[in-house]
Formats: structure tokens, C-alpha cells, sequence
């Protein structure tokens, strides 16, 4: 204890100095710190997923799971491999070591995903999914509507509401619930396909071949083909196809394939419009509704996201006025909101009650010291928060509440004995003061108190003790950066403030030795020139 005061009181014009300026800094690029509701607690993941159309959950496992799986075997840095099999859908979810940079991570994915024509063509080339926050869902947005059906709001939704909303800076997915997917559906009837001796090979390939481009690759639509040219005298002339099916009623028409009666579809099965169906539905104030869930990026401002996806909601409101919009279903910038307020408004609170209190308890000198070593303390949260791309959370907003108490509560204890010893001469009274006077290494055991409140979660088993250390870092770095700068400041400005007879003999033979030092640098020069 003795060391640290003595250090602060010699460089107390540079504590000083450093803290002005740190101050500086928080104050002018305060709003450039990300907001968030948690800090990030989940690990580097990478989710590779694969779309097959019509394969069941065997089928996927046997075709597409298990190949990926082996060209993914390589990938270094893996701690685990995970993989789901389900209707028409494979995915493969990779767990790397803690450290492992992101940007390589997906990087190395994407190399061995590059082998992917090796596998069978059952399916859609795998997508590397964004990655999202550990408290990814940013808002729910509600579409509900009296005049369109819930297809056509999907529809809006998927092709309009969707791609604005991904545009916006920081969303990384943009996901539908209850979306019902436009289909003009051919119901197939057994005994009427017997009757006129059409098999159920025929329907699917008329169906199929009324698209542009069908999914089913052994389909001739499979692959759009062009539909030739005519030549002219000066020209060549690109023929079109031009789609005329648009509802049931023109798709009824279209003959059957290889039908030499050149029957129809609608004489051998029931044609309707519809859509696919659904794993689960989505329900607005307990009636059916459209919902787009909205995900974020890692460190990412929520309350910024937010207001940005309002905005953009409102300037779509001006071309959906037959669309109710409902942004508060789920909103978590509302509760972030609430909290940065009422932390803000805290914290000027208690800055005044504790200048106030010292200044009629004790005496002003007291409750400049204090109030200025508290400014100090909470200036340096924000500029590790700016250097180390942290954002500011719950956990970080209880390590400063927390370190502020122990600040208050030493400066409480420091203020009787600056009381006491502040208008006594003699060069020994200010060091006896900080050493051993009253409040003597109070900012240090209350430090050693709060980090012994944490140290059980980070004794437990590894998988816990990981999801909780972000909220330990953050509590532990906001405890310790505030204690320290507290205490560092307050003794700096207490050896301003003591007149200047009362100042140690060290401090006096160092502050001259550092006016000797500039002089002669000062007078070497001026002689060079």
C-alpha cells in the first residue's frame, strides 16, 4: 500500500492528466459504445445447412449428412461435431476450440465445403448460415391483415418485408413463422387415375413441366431451356417462353403427358390453391397471424438495430396500408432502454448525494476529490469498453455499481482522516496518512471481497464455468479498473490539494530533479540553435 501511494503521489499531475483525458474520450465517443441486453456468452459456432426436397429423415443421413460430415473431418480447431437428419433438411452444426478466430474458422469450412459436387446430386449446394448473438432475437415483428389472406402476407413478407429488413446494418437473418408458401397444388384421385389408366408418373411430370424451372431434376424443366431464335433478313430473333399459368383454373387446362386421348388435369384429379404444409403456425394476440422473427449479428448496438428496423418498418407502412404491423411483441431494446435510463439517471443521482453529503459532513476540498475520482473511474469503463469491442451490459452495469460502492465507501472511510490530518504540518503527516492513517487499504479489501464473490462460479465445471465467463470478465474488469482509478485519483488530487510544505521530501527532491532535467534539455537546445 505504501508503494502505490507513494508512486501516486509522485505522478500526480500525470494521473491526473491521463484521467482528464480518458474523460475526454468517454465523453465524446460515448455513443459509440454497443448496448446490449447480455454480454456474448456463446462459442465460436459454425451451422452448415443443406435443403433436399422429398428425402425423408434416412434419406438425408444416408445421401447428404454423412458425406458432409467426412469432408468436414479436416477442419482444424474442432472441439465438436453435431449433425440433425429431418424431413428434406441436413444440418451440421461445428463447435471450435475457445480462441479460435471466426473469419478463419468459416474460412476453413468453406475449403472443405468446396469438394461438395464429389456427393450425390440430391440436394441444394450446403449454406454456411451468419452467424448470430447469443441473445440473437432483435425484435418480433407481427403481420396480421382483414383484406389479404395469409398467403399473400407471406408473400409480402418473403419478397418485400424480408430483404428490407436483412438490409438494415447488423441483422444477420431474417426468419418467417407461419409463412404459407403460394402453391397451386394437384390433388391427386386413386380411382379416377385408374378409371383413365393414368399413372401417377404422368401427373408429376405434367405438373412439373408447366414451370420454368422445376426442382425435380429428372424433369425436363429441371433445366431452363431456351426456346430458340428466328432469323431474319438483318437479325436473329430470340424466342421467349412466357409462362401463361398463374392460378388452377389455366393450370386445369394443360394435357397430360403421354396421353394420347389428350385428356386434362382437372378430369383426373382436383386442382386447388394453397400452400405447403405447415411444422408450426404463428398466432397474433390469439388469432393467426404472419411473424417475422429479426437476428443480429455478435456485438452489435441493439437499441441501434432497433430504431434502425422501426425506421424502415415506417417507410413500408407507406405501401402496405392494408397490413397491420405490430413491432412490440418482442422488443428486448425496450427492457435496455429502461435499464441505460435509469443506470444514467443513478449515477448522476448519486454523484450529487455523495458530493452534497461530503460537502456538509466533511468540507469542499472532500467532495471535489470525490466526486471527481468517481467521474474518473466511470470514464474508464467506457474506454475499455471502446479499446476491447466490448458492449455495455447487465453484468458490466453490476461490477460498476458494485467497484463505484467500494470507491464510495473508501472515500467515506478516507475522508475522516484527511479530516483530521489535511491542516497539520510537517512532511510526514500526508505519507503517514495514506499508509496508515484511517481507512488504510480499504479500496483493496473490499476489491479482494468483490472478486471472492465470483471465484466459486469459476471454480465449477468447465461447460458452466464457460457460459458464465463473460459475465464474469465483465463484472471482474469493471470492479478492478474502477477501485484502481479511484483510489489512484483521489490520492493524486489529495497531494494537489495539501499546500505544497506539506508534500514528502521525496516528492519535492523528485519534482526538482524533473525541473533540472528540463532546464538543461531546454537550454542544450536553444544553445544547438
Amino acid at each position: 500500500m505504501r508503494w502505490f501511494v507513494d508512486r501516486c503521489l509522485e505522478l500526480k499531475f500525470l494521473i491526473i492528466l491521463t484521467a482528464i483525458v480518458l474523460v475526454g474520450i468517454g465523453v465524446t465517443k460515448s455513443n459509440k459504445i454497443p448496448v446490449d441486453l447480455l454480454p456474448e456468452a456463446s462459442p465460436v459456432e459454425i451451422i452448415i445447412q443443406t435443403e433436399a426436397l422429398g428425402l425423408s429423415a434416412e434419406e438425408i443421413e444416408n445421401l447428404v449428412t454423412v458425406n458432409l460430415e467426412e469432408m468436414l473431418t479436416g477442419v482444424p480447431w474442432v472441439e465438436t461435431m453435431e449433425s440433425k437428419s429431418r424431413l428434406g433438411v441436413s444440418s451440421i452444426k461445428i463447435t471450435f476450440l475457445p480462441g479460435t478466430n471466426f473469419l478463419d474458422a468459416r474460412r476453413m469450412v468453406q475449403e472443405n465445403l468446396m469438394l461438395v459436387s464429389l456427393i450425390p446430386n440430391v440436394s441444394r449446394p450446403p449454406v454456411i448460415l451468419q452467424p448470430t448473438s447469443s441473445t440473437n432475437r432483435v425484435m418480433l415483428v407481427g403481420l396480421r391483415s382483414e383484406q389479404l389472406s395469409e398467403i399473400d402476407i407471406s408473400l409480402l413478407a418473403r419478397w418485400n418485408i424480408g430483404p428490407a429488413l436483412l438490409g438494415v446494418p447488423g441483422v444477420a437473418n431474417v426468419a418467417i413463422w407461419g409463412e404459407q408458401n403460394r402453391q397451386l397444388q394437384v390433388e391427386n384421385d386413386p380411382e379416377r387415375l385408374q378409371e383413365n389408366n393414368i399413372s401417377l408418373n404422368q401427373i408429376i411430370e405434367t405438373a412439373g413441366d408447366t414451370l420454368w424451372v422445376s426442382p425435380l431434376t429428372y424433369l425436363k424443366a429441371s433445366t431452363a431451356g431456351t426456346g430458340g431464335w428466328v432469323d431474319g433478313p438483318n437479325q436473329r430473333l430470340a424466342l421467349q417462353h412466357v409462362l401463361p399459368i398463374t392460378n388452377e383454373d389455366e393450370l386445369a387446362k394443360v394435357n397430360i403427358s403421354g396421353d394420347s386421348q389428350k385428356r386434362t388435369l382437372d378430369e383426373v384429379a382436383n386442382l386447388r390453391e394453397g400452400h405447403q404444409p405447415l411444422i408450426g403456425n404463428a398466432t397474433i394476440n390469439n388469432e393467426s397471424g404472419i411473424i417475422i422473427m429479426v437476428e443480429k449479428f455478435p456485438n452489435v448496438n441493439i437499441t441501434e438495430v432497433t430504431k434502425n428496423l422501426e425506421k424502415r418498418l415506417e417507410q413500408l407502412e407507406i405501401g402496405l396500408s392494408e397490413v397491420s404491423i405490430d413491432t412490440h411483441i418482442f422488443r428486448p431494446a425496450t427492457f435496455v432502454e429502461s435499464v441505460i435510463s435509469n443506470f444514467g439517471y443513478t449515477l448522476i443521482i448519486g454523484f450529487i448525494l455523495v458530493g452534497f453529503l461530503f460537502a456538509i459532513v466533511y468540507s469542499w476540498k472532500i467532495a471535489l476529490v470525490s466526486m471527481a475520482s468517481l467521474v474518473f473511474s466511470f470514464a474508464t469503463i467506457l474506454v475499455i469498453l471502446l479499446n476491447y469491442g466490448m458492449s455495455l451490459n447487465i453484468s458490466l452495469i453490476a461490477g460498476i455499481f458494485a467497484a463505484l460502492g467500494i470507491v464510495i465507501d473508501d472515500m467515506v472511510l478516507r475522508a475522516e482522516g484527511v479530516k483530521a490530518y489535511m491542516n497539520q504540518p510537517g512532511p510526514q503527516k500526508l505519507n503517514s496518512l495514506f499508509s496508515t492513517g484511517p481507512g488504510e487499504g480499504t479500496t483493496f479489501l473490499f476489491l479482494l471481497i468483490g472478486v471472492a464473490t465470483v471465484l466459486p462460479v469459476m471454480l465449477l465445471h468447465s461447460s458452466i464455468s464457460d457460459f458464465f465467463q463473460p459475465f464474469i470478465s465483465g463484472y471482474l474488469l469493471s470492479l478492478i479498473a474502477v477501485a484502481f482509478v479511484g483510489a489512484a485519483t483521489s490520492v493524486a488530487l489529495w497531494g494537489i490539494f495539501i499546500p505544497k510544505n506539506n508534500v514528502p521530501q521525496k516528492v519535492q527532491t523528485f519534482i526538482s530533479k524533473l525541473k533540472n532535467q528540463f532546464t538543461a534539455s531546454f537550454n542544450t537546445s536553444k544553445n544547438k540553435s
